[in-house]
């Protein structure tokens, strides 16, 4: 049975993950009090996606799992749309972003075709360090091939499942996000706790759906203590661990997504009733949203088409409207122009 709350989500997880990735771009550079408070709130957006397939993962695959024929789905609708985009974005990357090779990587990128073409992109490849966001695919890639350990939680007792959980929560706190996304195996001690909590979630679904109901006030609360702790904590966006990061440094970014995690689907379970179609179809273009919106940064900040409008918050006002307005608008573009073969490009 389908959660309309969940599908609503979708939608509003897609919005924080494109909110989060022009900042720079619009002129958040400095460390005002609203600048801050404003990159804690919408960077993190990743935890609600990891959540929600987790959640995806008990509800819809877990019922009649087929390890081969759940990979080849997730190759065919998630994989094969990253490596046919990335042959264009690659090529954008090595030649006219803004933030190259070097920021990105210690070695240096080499000279002649297999040096300096072949082996950079399959590092990028590897990493989905060549587009701002694309790191996310080779992770969860990685995060679907553990599924057979996935269906081994789920068959747990609740204390065994609660124990695993907690701990690897505990670790992530810890551990932090991996610098730059490069370290899939770091981002995958780090997300599977969420991915985790969006199974029990699904699990006990019938129990939390009226608690977080009635508390969604008090978590919204939470979550706003949490954003302003973090604040003053000094934090500026995502929580990394550098090298000179403190050791007992606590992820505040990530208890604050997972609260708002379910403040928000509280919040939407009281909007179940209603119908949002605009919101049902954000949510399916979700997926193409995601792989589009990275090109469009990149074009626009390459071109310098968006012009600067003297206030940081105006920039971000058309940034946002330019670059998830695009993304929308060509990923139903290229529905209505392909048909249901775009899923194959733009996994929608």
């Amino acid at each position: 049975m389908q959660i309309r709350a969940l599908t609503y989500f979708r939608a509003i997880a897609i919005l924080f993950i494109v909110g989060g990735h022009f900042l720079t771009q619009a002129g958040f550079v400095e460390t005002r009090l609203d600048i801050t408070l404003w990159r804690n709130f919408i960077e993190g957006g990743t935890t609600f996606f990891v959540f929600i397939s987790g959640f995806l993962f008990h509800r819809v695959f877990a019922p009649r799992f087929d390890y081969t024929r759940f990979l080849r789905g997730k190759m065919r609708n998630v994989l094969l749309p990253y490596l046919i985009l990335s042959v264009p974005v690659t090529a954008m990357f090595l030649t006219i972003a803004p933030l190259g090779w070097d920021f990105f990587f210690e070695t240096p990128r080499g000279e002649g075709v297999r040096d300096g073409v072949v082996l950079p992109w399959l590092q990028l490849l590897a990493t989905g360090r060549h587009a701002t966001a694309y790191w996310y695919v080779p992770f969860v890639m990685l995060l679907f091939f553990c599924a057979p350990l996935h269906m081994r939680f789920i068959q747990l007792g609740t204390r065994a499942q609660l124990a695993l959980t907690l701990g690897g929560l505990a670790v992530a706190l810890l551990v932090q996000k991996p610098i730059y996304e490069i370290n899939k195996l770091h981002a995958l001690v780090y997300y599977t706790p969420i991915y985790l909590i969006g199974i029990l979630t699904s699990l006990h679904w019938d129990h939390l759906r009226p608690a977080v109901m009635r508390h969604s006030t008090v978590l919204f609360a939470t979550a706003a203590v949490l954003l302003v702790a973090m604040t003053f904590d000094g934090a500026l966006g995502n929580y990394r661990r550098f090298a000179d990061t403190p050791l007992f440094s606590i992820d505040l970014m990530m208890l604050q997504k997972i609260t708002l995690c379910f403040a928000i689907l509280g919040l939407l379970c009281h909007l179940e009733a209603r119908d949002l179609p605009f919101l049902d179809e954000i949510a399916e273009r979700s997926f193409a949203i995601f792989f589009l919106h990275p090109i469009l940064i990149l074009l626009f900040e390459a071109s310098g088409l968006l012009p600067d409008l003297g206030w940081h918050w105006a920039n971000y006002v058309m940034w946002f409207i330019a670059v998830f307005g695009g993304s929308y608008v060509i990923a139903g573009g290229a529905r209505e122009a392909f048909g249901s073969r775009s899923r194959l490009i733009l996994g929608y």
